[in-house]
């Protein structure tokens, strides 16, 4: 429905176009007319000259091809030939300078209009000019001919030349010239001041002049010289009849303008508001097209073509230098965006510390850079060498609002071995050795080769599979390991473990497709599925309790716990048959947020088992704070303690602090009967591994434990 408000936005939207319409409209025809118009000028210009040149080489034709003039030269008579000469010169104004180079006697000679007809014998007067006509004729046929024009600026001022041999006619005479006796004629025009204001005169020019440079703001037109060289230029200010025209009408668009804004003046608000952001944001992605906005060094468009142009066009080594700094998204989420920003900006500061000739620093996005090491004699040697460059800027401390901050990255490295490779090749094979390197235990820069590649290329097709087992999760399956009682032998509770048999791939280890989970962003997915198969085998079983993985990033995800209640509501399980195992790495990388999680479980009614204890630079201090229900000493101690009796003492050790705490202490890896003997003399409170048994099936768990099980230890 039409109303008035709508209506008169409609007709102030038509005046607004018909007003850019028009003004852009004269602005582009004003604008075309002034540049016809200095075209128009060139091409007058252009002209005039030409027909300066043509009237020169007329009149140089017609004096040397002359019997007369060659006879004089050859006797040496050069006061009748500058007689004959000058006697046509004095009634024009085609040439106002006539220099003879003789063959003759090899003396040079000139006149000069108004000389009274008095040559100058002065080898010097034309030794520059001679030279230069002499390497222009050198090699041309003796044969009548149109002579040879060109300009020429110097102190002397601005000078229009023709040059060429003077010959007789008679044809038999000419057949015996040669090079060596041939003289040559050089008629020359002086162009100045004065010539140049009659041809603005001509013209219709303004202000015209001549000058070694172009002038600024004025049109001109390049005068070459012999060798095919800008000697001068031509300057004049053209006529602008378009910006006349605009200034004429400027008043009567003013006045429409004036009358709209008066009429609309809320609305134009709002519209230059508009108006002024859009040009804003136009000048920022004008800014914003090779340079980074954050930190000001170059963007991944800068990085793009300039390793693109180097890899094409040098065949020495090129390397490539990809960073990702560890443990941004923390600070981020810690410090907030605006010291993440701060960081980048540090980070970027230091690492143009690297820029140099031959080196670009750029980023990429986020928290990731590259360096990009040109022409390179060495590109491994050189790239190494940044790499301690590198080291040594993130090692010290970056200082941002009083928190200091110890930066490390990730560091993947591709050298393009002196064969041109395509700039998307070369980071993807730097993205594939940095990727491998934040895998590493070690996290040092990753040189990429082939082995790498072949890793990435696996866990790639295993992500692509593990989508397609999230999709159609019959491939997953849960395994159970029991728990036994040190002191009953009965059994406890299982562990769950999740299993993954894939159709195209096989068997993968749960190390392997866990890992690639959490890296590719699937985890949350797999997590779910996997909590919900677990719930959907033990409905049928209401005494048995199990423990469950909880990865890193799972325990991030605010969202987590409440799917996981949601998840056993359900299935109607009691929450305090699920117990929720974290690593002592979870705990020791972000204490605080783990101290909200655990404390969250609790009061949902989990419980909670810290995992791998004693592998994490453990601490009482965090246990004491921390409220968990059990305590599972690393399978690590155990297998070293055969070799390492200070092992033995520590699991012992561990027992005690645990027992303590009131925590309930399982020891990993029992695989031998005297292990187990060993442990429970230690007081340890459960056992899990293969000496009771191996992950099962719920069934055969169901089976062997669910029905008065007892594996006593003596």
């Amino acid at each position: 429905m039409y109303t008035p408000r709508k209506m008169t936005l409609m007709s102030l939207l038509s005046v607004i176009i018909f007003l850019a319409v028009v003004g852009s409209g004269v602005v582009m025809f004003s604008s075309e007319l002034d540049r016809r118009v200095v075209d128009d000028s060139t091409q007058l210009v252009s002209r005039y000259l030409n027909s300066q040149r043509e009237m020169l080489s007329a009149l140089s034709d017609d004096y040397n091809n002359w019997d007369v003039a060659y006879d004089n030269i050859r006797d040496g008579d050069m006061d009748s030939f500058y007689e004959n000469y000058a006697s046509g010169a004095e009634g024009g104004d085609v040439f106002t300078e006539l220099h003879i180079l003789n063959a003759f006697n090899h003396r040079s000679t000139s006149w000069t209009q108004g000389s009274a007809d008095v040559p100058v014998y002065d080898d010097s007067y034309t030794a520059g000019l001679a030279r230069t006509v002499r390497t222009m004729m050198a090699g041309r046929p003796i044969m009548p001919q149109t002579s040879f024009q060109f300009y020429t600026f110097d102190e002397g001022g601005f000078k229009l030349h023709a040059a060429s041999y003077v010959m007789p006619t008679d044809p038999i005479r000419l057949r015996t010239l040669t090079t060596t006796d041939a003289s040559v004629a050089i008629m020359t025009r002086v162009i100045d001041q004065d010539a140049l204001t009659k041809m603005g005169r001509d013209l219709l020019l303004t202000q015209v002049t001549l000058s070694a440079a172009p002038v600024a703001d004025r049109s001109y037109f390049p005068v070459l010289g012999p060798d095919g060289a800008v000697v001068a230029y031509v300057n004049w200010i053209s006529a602008q009849p378009g910006s006349e025209l605009v200034r004429w009408m400027l008043p009567w668009l003013l006045l429409v303008s004036l009358v709209f804004v008066a009429v609309s003046s809320a609305i134009a608000i709002v519209a230059h508001r508009n108006a002024t952001m859009l040009l804003a944001r136009e000048e920022s992605a004008n800014r914003a097209a090779r340079t980074d906005s954050l930190t000001g060094i170059a963007n991944r468009m800068a990085f793009n073509e300039g390793l693109k142009n180097q890899s094409t066009a040098l065949r020495n080594s090129v390397a490539l230098i990809y960073l990702d700094l560890n443990n941004f998204k923390k600070i981020n989420d810690t410090f907030g965006h605006e010291v993440g920003d701060a960081v980048v900006i540090g980070v970027s500061a230091r690492l143009s510390e690297l820029s140099k000739n031959n080196t670009l620093v750029a980023r990429m996005g986020g928290d990731e850079f590259s360096v990009v090491i040109t022409n390179c004699a060495d590109a491994k040697a050189e790239a190494s060498a940044v790499l301690l460059q590198i080291e040594a800027l993130l090692e010290q401390p970056l200082i941002i609002n009083q928190n200091s901050f110890n930066l490390s990255a990730a560091i993947g490295v591709a050298i393009n071995d002196n064969i041109v490779q395509e700039p998307s090749e070369m980071l993807r094979r730097a993205d594939v050795a940095m990727y491998h390197a934040k895998r590493s235990s070690d996290q040092s820069a990753q040189f990429y080769d082939d082995g790498i590649d072949q890793t990435a290329k696996e866990d790639f097709l295993i992500e692509r599979a593990l989508r397609a087992a999230i999709e159609m999760p019959d491939e997953l399956d849960i395994l159970f390991q029991p728990m036994v009682s040190a002191r009953t032998g009965q059994f406890v509770k299982a562990e769950a473990l999740a299993r993954w048999h894939s159709k195209t791939i096989g068997h993968v280890s749960p190390e392997i497709f866990i890992t690639i989970a959490e890296r590719s962003g699937l985890i949350g997915e797999l997590g779910q599925i996997l909590f919900e198969k677990i719930c959907s085998r033990i409905v049928e079983y209401p005494d048995l309790h199990v423990s469950v993985n909880v990865s890193p990033i799972q325990l991030q995800d605010d969202a987590y716990l409440l799917d996981m209640n949601r998840i056993v509501a359900k299935y109607d399980i009691a929450p305090s048959r699920i117990e929720f195992e974290l690593t002592e790495g979870i705990i020791v990388e972000n204490r605080q947020l783990a101290a909200v999680r655990l404390k969250l479980m609790h009061d949902m009614g989990f419980k909670t088992s810290l995992d791998d204890f004693g592998t994490g630079f453990s601490s009482i201090g965090y246990l004491r704070h921390m409220p968990f229900d059990t305590l599972k000493i690393d399978r690590s101690f155990l297998l070293e303690g055969a070799s390492e009796p200070k092992c033995l003492q520590l699991i012992k050790s561990m027992i005690i602090v645990g027992q303590s705490m009131g925590q309930n202490v399982v020891c990993e890896g029992i695989e031998t009967e005297a292990q187990a003997k060993l442990v429970k003399s230690f007081g340890c409170d459960l056992f899990q591994g293969y000496f009771f048994d191996k992950p099962i099936p719920i069934e055969v768990l169901a089976q062997k434990y669910l029905k008065n099980y007892s594996h006593k230890v003596a």
